[in-house]
Order: structure tokens, then C-alpha cells, then sequence
């Protein structure tokens, strides 16, 4: 029996009321239980929150520590000097640089997340080059890390 039930064990009490007095003992030891498994999945729950923004923390610090080495850097000011969707021919040409550099330091550009893909290359007559955009996360990084 329950704290209240041995309390009231000497008082004349009704058999109705001793009923409702142990159902609603019942009825506390239920929740008592499910407050203590809602305690522990809630304490779970926030550790595996913690663990999860570490990586992201981790994810975030290593992609923004990763320094652009000097073409690369020169390429992302360029996209941010014009802020115009740009092809890869037009940067090689105006920053004198061999295309084939170009487009893989675009590659590296797009895979970091400063640059996307703004016009994909059209192989129908025009032939138009795929164009290219900086991004914010670009834009940041020229403010951040200017000479």
C-alpha cells in the first residue's frame, strides 16, 4: 500500500473511497515510472544532440580552416570582383592563367562549396560554356581572409 492508504488505514472510510485512494496510488506509481524512462530517453536524447553539433562543429571548423592556395584564391576574387555568372574560358583569358588550370581549380572551388554551377553547358547549336557563381559561404571567405 501507498503513504496516503497507510495513513488513512485507521479512519472509517467508505469502500468507494478506498478504491479511488488505491487506483490513484496505482495511477502514480504509472506515471512516477514513465517520468523516470522520459527523464532517461530525454538525458539520451541530449547527449546524442551534443555529440551530433561536435561533428557538426568539427565539419564547419575544417571547411572553414581549409586556406585556398594562391590561383585559387585569385580565381574566388575574381568571381567576387564581378558577382556575374563567369565561364571558365573568360577566367583563364583575363586572369592569364591555361584553362585546364582553370577548370581544376574550379572543380576544387565547387567542391568546397564557394562556387556553384549557375548555367550548365549547352552541346546544341549556339554552343554555350558552362557558367559559374560565387556563392555566400565564396563571398565570406574573400571578406574573412583578405591580404
Amino acid at each position: 500500500m501507498g503513504f496516503i492508504t497507510d495513513l488513512l488505514k485507521d479512519v472509517p472510510l467508505s469502500a468507494v473511497i478506498k478504491e479511488k485512494l488505491i487506483s490513484a496510488e496505482k495511477e502514480i506509481l504509472i506515471l512516477q515510472t514513465e517520468n523516470k524512462n522520459l527523464k532517461i530517453s530525454l538525458e539520451q536524447k541530449n547527449k546524442e544532440i551534443e555529440r551530433l553539433n561536435q561533428v557538426i562543429n568539427s565539419f564547419n571548423e575544417g571547411q572553414s580552416i581549409k586556406k585556398l592556395n594562391d590561383k585559387e584564391y585569385k580565381i574566388l576574387k575574381y568571381f567576387y570582383d564581378r558577382n556575374e555568372e563567369i565561364t571558365i574560358g573568360r577566367i583563364a583569358q583575363n586572369l592569364s592563367i591555361e584553362i585546364r588550370v582553370v577548370e581544376y581549380h574550379v572543380e576544387k572551388l565547387l567542391q568546397s562549396g564557394f562556387i556553384e554551377l549557375t548555367k550548365a553547358e549547352t552541346n546544341w547549336i549556339p554552343k554555350e560554356p558552362a557558367k559559374y557563381g560565387i556563392k555566400q559561404q565564396g563571398r565570406a571567405y574573400i571578406i574573412e581572409n583578405q591580404p
